[in-house]
């Protein structure tokens, strides 16, 4: 339908002016529709750019053409992940790197062209391109597979481990005598372990290694709850790596085990090999050299519902969260109605709605961004730092959100200390927490640019979402693309839906309550891949209270009554938020109808 005005003069009537209604209706719509670029568009704008390149000898030898062709077929399972354009793009970007490591002979295009044709295999295994993907694998043949050798035994456990720990450098004493029991038990586990696939079956997070020194699996870190582990495994730099499950083994007495193998890898010497865990969920982690260029790290598992394995760059770590069964946790359990407000005269008492909102949401983590070595953004204003400004505000979010709702309110850094991006979300996680809300402040190369706005957790939908995230996360934009093709599967189980309401409405209030005094630009709420909120169990969103790097919102930034000012603002959207949840006040009175 044209983007056109109805002609003037159209036949008056009553069906005429049903018709005329349906255009002006559908008006918006399908101008709105007619910017948009299709799945179909982009992949046929690709195949045009690769008959554009293979017809011209020059193009042909240049490899920055052939990366720009396939980051146009790329995007076109980027733009629509679920789509049936998705698994040809993905199809022809790695026929693309195939021919393109033709030309280079480099194992790494070779490489990348494996880990594209197993993404058709894995997420689309109906399509019509996964019988060709799966042929393309074995042709490829030493691109994608790696050779066995003999499992390497880690020592025992060596005795109990924090709740948040981490697998670090340990005097070693060559002494210490060794359980025969227990390095056997061991033994045999990474024994009837499964040969490492080397990227023969990469999940959609698999990453390339980087050309250079080898990489170095550096440490093992892990947060727990009753309901939910989060095991951090940090290396030097990036390297392929797969995952596999395997069911108990009750003849030979092995739980079940969830184990990865990072490829291209050498385990640090300084690094213990076994460290127990002993929650719900996990009894131990182990890390072994498999082979001499292949790392192994088993979890043996007590009860899981679920799990995702994802990676993180600058530095690079892999990311594994197990879920358990949250079914029978005491908050599912509380009885809600010794919470409940009274009515007085008809009349709500005072601090009743406080009392209604803990129904809904008892416990908020609030995120300072940044800290420690990491300052964040750096103001307009010389010494002024990200760090500082969130954490301020951060504090004042919380004391006036338990003060005005009486919900239990848990700061991630209450000083100035360095987190990492995982370690936010998995304090959240583990803390048992209804909402997540991470506080940063903007920055732009303009210093023009200013104004305030809220992200969720989702695929980017535009170059400034893009940016931003790149900022927050301290990695790159091509990084950030790299996270969009994985996103989808990540997003299955977040809250997105809840996250996009609460984020409209700290977006709205914050924007609302700022400008009572101050003038703001309100930016709106946006999507982007941030670090910070993935695997969030709950709804979470990340608010950019202002630009740094504007002369006039740095100043403000930095002003007791703007601080105060935002916090009342993300605090009334808060109480909106939870307010929506809650029942009635009307209900809550016991009146019957």
């Amino acid at each position: 339908m044209p983007c056109a005005s109805p002609k003037a003069g159209f036949p008056r009537g009553s069906a005429a002016l049903k018709v005329l209604l349906v255009l002006v209706l559908l008006f918006p719509v399908a101008c709105a529709r007619a910017g948009a670029v299709s799945p179909k568009k982009l992949f046929l704008s690709a195949e045009q750019a690769e008959r554009t390149l293979m017809k011209s000898r020059k193009q042909k030898g240049q490899r920055d053409q052939w990366l720009s062709v396939i980051e146009k077929y790329k995007k076109v399972y980027a733009v629509a992940p679920d789509g049936p354009w998705a698994a040809a793009g993905l199809f022809k970007a790695a026929e693309m790197y195939e021919g393109l490591a033709g030309m280079s002979r480099k194992s790494q295009d070779a490489a990348e062209a494996a880990d594209l044709y197993q993404r058709v295999v894995l997420r689309f295994p109906e399509s019509a391109y996964a019988p060709r993907a799966k042929r393309a694998v074995k042709r490829l043949g030493p691109a994608s597979q790696a050779q066995q050798a003999p499992a390497a035994k880690p020592p025992p456990d060596d005795g109990g481990a924090p709740v948040i720990s981490s697998l670090k450098a340990r005097s070693k004493d060559p002494a210490a005598p060794e359980s025969d029991e227990v390095s056997s038990v061991i033994a045999r586990a990474m024994a009837q372990e499964p040969p490492p696939a080397c990227p023969a079956e990469p999940p959609p997070a698999a990453v390339r290694p980087e050309p250079g020194a080898p990489v170095t699996v550096s440490g093992i870190r892990f947060w727990t709850s009753p309901s939910y582990t989060r095991v951090v495994i940090d290396a030097t730099g990036e390297a392929p790596f797969s995952s596999h499950l395997l069911k108990e083994d009750p003849e030979n007495k092995m739980p079940p085990r969830l184990f990865l193998d990072i490829c291209g890898a050498k385990l640090s010497k300084d690094t213990d090999s076994t460290v127990p865990i002993q929650d719900d969920l996990l009894s131990r982690v182990r890390a072994g050299q498999n082979t001499s260029d292949t790392v192994r790290v088993v979890m043996d598992i007590k009860s899981m519902e679920s799990y995702k394995v994802f990676s993180l760059k600058n530095p690079f770590r892999i990311v594994v969260d197990v879920r358990g069964d949250k079914g029978g946790s005491a908050k599912a359990a509380a009885p809600a109605a010794a919470a409940q407000p009274q009515p007085e005269n008809g009349k709500m008492q005072a601090g009743a709605l406080a009392r209604q909102l803990a129904l809904s949401v008892s416990t908020v983590v609030v995120d300072a961004g940044h800290g420690g070595k990491d300052p964040g953004a750096l103001g307009y204003q010389k010494g002024v730092k990200e760090k500082d400004v969130t954490l301020s505000l951060a504090k004042r979010v919380a004391k006036l959100l338990q003060k005005e709702t009486g919900v239990k309110v848990i700061l991630t850094r209450d000083k100035d200390r360095y987190l990492t991006l995982e370690e936010r979300t998995a304090i959240a996680n583990t803390k048992g927490a209804d909402l997540f809300i991470s506080i940063h402040a903007n920055a732009h190369p303009r210093r023009s640019v200013q104004g305030i706005e809220t992200y969720f957790l989702n695929l980017a939908t535009d170059e400034e979402s893009i940016r931003t995230a790149a900022l927050e996360n301290a990695t790159s934009r091509k990084s950030i693309s790299d996270l969009q093709g994985i996103l989808q599967d990540l997003l299955q189980n977040a809250k997105v839906d809840e996250s996009s309401r609460l984020a409209r409405e700290v977006q709205t209030n914050l924007c609302q309550t700022v400008s009572q005094r101050f003038g703001v630009e309100n930016k709106g709420v946006k999507q982007a891949p941030f670090y910070v909120l993935l695997g969030a169990q709950m709804p979470a969103v990340l608010v950019e209270t202002g630009f740094i790097s504007n002369q006039e919102e740095c100043k403000r930034l930095t002003s007791s009554a703007y601080q105060d000012h935002v916090a009342e603002g993300i605090v009334a959207g808060v109480a909106e938020y939870v307010k929506a949840l809650s029942p009635p006040v009307a209900a809550l009175s016991g009146g019957g109808g």
